[in-house]
């Protein structure tokens, strides 16, 4: 994944899908002075995005001792049903394009899962990101540990308190700046577990469970 970094206010960010990275790169653009630019945009059959400056792999990272390096992170039982819903469910509906065809997200093409995509289930979905090796994993479910370099890291903030971390990276942020989650629709992620399926999640997400200090909400 790329990583966001800003000379004008030293920091550098790792964005990780399905953990805000759509709300984070929207606030970090308002605080860089650019304009942002949803994903999936086209125009003039080109690809276009937010005109951040980057850093290709976390080992970049080293030279810049001086910048404040972060990222967040999101429950992993959470993170899987909200990929779920945008990368198997939305795209159900979506027109063929550069991301999507016949109701299939493209880049899921390398798979070869036991239920096809357009007709899997949540429980069908967690059974086949389970059977990925995790160096196979696509980004939207990879485990969120692999993205960043836990011994340069300077803050990490989570996306179930998004609001009050981003204050205390940007003091002089607007909080009414920070638009909600473009997630798509659906329950509480914990509506969509049976015991073993949250039993499953936690096997493969073990490291993210432990690093982040996650858990499974008790009812």
């Amino acid at each position: 994944m790329p990583i966001i970094i800003s000379h004008k206010n030293k920091y550098i960010c790792t964005y990780i899908p399905k953990s805000a990275c759509t709300t984070i790169r929207c606030v970090l653009a308002n605080i860089e002075g650019i304009e942002f630019v949803p994903n999936w945009t086209v125009k003039d059959k080109k690809h276009i995005k937010t005109k951040f400056n980057f850093l290709r792999g976390s080992k970049q990272i080293e030279r810049y001792e001086d910048y404040k390096y972060f990222t967040f992170v999101r429950n992993p039982w959470d993170r899987l049903v909200s990929c779920y819903f945008d990368k198997i469910i939305f795209v159900r509906e979506v027109k063929n394009n550069k991301w999507v065809k016949n109701g299939m997200y493209k880049e899921f093409n390398k798979y070869k899962p036991k239920v096809p995509f357009n007709e899997m289930e949540f429980k069908d979905f967690v059974e086949f990101v389970i059977s990925v090796p995790d160096n196979r994993c696509d980004i939207h479910f990879k485990p969120q540990h692999m993205f960043i370099n836990m011994e340069r890291l300077d803050f990490l903030g989570k996306v179930e308190r998004l609001s009050l971390d981003m204050k205390l990276l940007f003091p002089d942020i607007n909080l009414s700046d920070i638009p909600k989650l473009w997630s798509k629709p659906h329950k509480n992620y914990t509506c969509y577990y049976d015991d073993n399926l949250k039993k499953m999640v936690k096997q493969k997400y073990q490291k993210d469970i432990e690093l982040f200090n996650y858990s499974f909400p008790s009812k």
